[in-house]
C-alpha cells in the first residue's frame, strides 16, 4: 500500500508539470504561427503597397506629369517597372509623346533600350507617333539609345520616320549614325520606303547619306522600282543619278519601266527611257 501510494504521490506531482509542458509547446506554436500570419500580411500589404506605387508610376507617364514622376520614384516606384505587355514607363512616354515625362525618367536611370513584348523600342515608338517626336527620340538618343533597334517587324526609327516623311526625326537619326540599308522583314530599306510613299525629301537626304540605291526586298523591288510604283519622276531621277540600275528585274521579271508603263506614269517612264533602259 505504501509503494502504491508513493507511486500515485509520484503521478499527482508530475501531472501538473506535463500539463503545464503542453500549455506552453501549444502557446508556442500559436505564438509561431501568429508571428508568421503577421509577417506574411505585412508581406502583402508591402506588395500591394509597391504595386500602388508602380501603377501611379505608369499613369504619370501617360499623361506626362513629371514632377509626380520625380516624386514617387523617391518613394519606391520602380522605375523599369514591366506590365502584362512588358512596356516600361519610359516606353509609355515615348509612345504617348510625354517629353517631359520622359526627361524625368531618363534622369532616374530608365533604360533607354527596353522594348515590349512586340520588341517596339522607345526610338520606335517615338518615330511612330503622331507627327514624330523629334523632341523625344534626342532625349534618346543622348542617353545612347540604340538607333538601329529593330522591331516585331524588323522597322527601325529610321525606316519608320521615312514611311511618314518626318524629315525631323531622320535627321537627328542620321547624325547619330543610324544604319542606312537595314532592311525589314518585307526587305524594305529606309530608302525604299521613302521611295514607295513619294517622300522626296528624305529619299535625297538618305542619298546623300549614301543609302545603297540598289538594294532589292523580297520581293525583288528596287526603290526605283517603287519611285514608278508611286509615280515620282523626281525621286526617279534622283536615284539614277545616284547610280539606281534602270534594268533590275523584281522577281515577277518586271522592270521599273514596265511597272511606270503598268501604273499610267508616263513622266516616270520618259525619265527612265531618256536613262537608257533596254525597250
Amino acid at each position: 500500500m505504501k509503494k502504491k501510494a508513493r507511486r500515485l504521490c509520484s503521478i499527482t506531482t508530475l501531472l501538473p508539470l506535463f500539463i503545464s509542458f503542453f500549455q506552453a509547446s501549444i502557446l508556442a506554436k500559436s505564438e509561431g504561427l501568429s508571428s508568421a500570419f503577421s509577417s506574411a500580411r505585412a508581406d502583402i500589404e508591402e506588395s500591394k503597397g509597391q504595386a500602388n506605387l508602380d501603377r501611379k508610376l505608369f499613369d504619370a507617364a501617360d499623361k506626362d506629369d513629371a514632377l509626380l514622376i520625380h516624386s514617387l520614384i523617391r518613394r519606391g516606384a520602380r522605375v523599369d517597372v514591366r506590365d502584362h505587355g512588358q512596356n516600361t514607363p519610359l516606353l509609355i512616354a515615348a509612345a504617348s509623346g510625354a517629353a517631359r515625362a520622359l526627361r524625368e525618367l531618363l534622369i532616374d536611370k530608365a533604360d533607354p533600350n527596353s522594348h515590349n513584348i512586340n520588341r517596339d523600342s522607345a526610338l520606335t515608338l517615338a518615330a511612330n507617333a503622331d507627327h514624330g517626336r523629334a523632341d523625344i527620340i534626342r532625349l534618346l538618343l543622348r542617353a545612347h539609345a540604340n538607333p538601329n533597334w529593330q522591331d516585331g517587324t524588323r522597322d527601325t526609327a529610321l525606316i519608320v520616320a521615312s514611311v511618314w516623311d518626318y524629315k525631323d526625326v531622320v535627321t537627328p537619326l542620321l547624325k547619330a549614325h543610324a544604319a542606312l540599308d537595314l532592311q525589314n522583314d518585307k526587305g524594305n530599306t529606309a530608302l525604299m520606303s521613302a521611295c514607295g510613299n513619294g517622300q522626296e525629301d528624305i529619299v535625297r537626304e538618305l542619298i546623300q547619306a549614301g543609302a545603297n540605291v540598289n538594294l532589292h526586298s523580297r520581293d525583288g523591288r528596287t526603290a526605283l522600282m517603287d519611285a514608278a510604283w508611286i509615280g515620282s519622276p523626281a525621286i526617279a531621277a534622283a536615284l539614277i543619278k545616284a547610280g539606281a540600275d534602270v534594268n533590275l528585274r523584281d522577281n515577277k521579271g518586271e522592270t521599273a519601266l514596265s511597272i511606270a508603263k503598268a501604273e499610267n506614269e508616263q513622266s516616270v517612264a520618259e525619265v527612265l527611257v531618256r536613262a537608257g533602259e533596254k525597250l
